[in-house]
């Protein structure tokens, strides 16, 4: 059985779903299925997911061509920062 999703955003940029312990972004313009990023809690995930979110309130000012590039670098700094590991599909 798949675990029940809590919540998910669509933007001009992505797809992020957020799971019981896992945060998964689907980029529009890539070639990769998913981004996927597991968590030891619902906590850290919900934490994560709301960073992932509100960033694209921050990208939106970018230029349409540049937001998910900075959309990505941005998770990429803060997963690291955490300490979570990408999952690439």
């Amino acid at each position: 059985m798949l675990p029940e999703k809590i919540d998910e955003k669509f933007c001009a940029v992505a797809m992020m779903t957020l799971y019981p312990k896992e945060v998964v972004i689907h980029y529009i313009s890539d070639d990769e299925l998913a981004l996927s990023y597991l968590f030891n809690s619902e906590e850290e995930a919900g934490k994560a997911y709301r960073f992932c979110v509100d960033l694209i309130k921050e990208v939106e000012s970018f230029p349409s061509d540049k937001q998910e590039a900075a959309h990505r670098h941005w998770v990429k700094t803060y997963m690291k920062k955490i300490g979570c590991p990408t999952v690439i599909y």
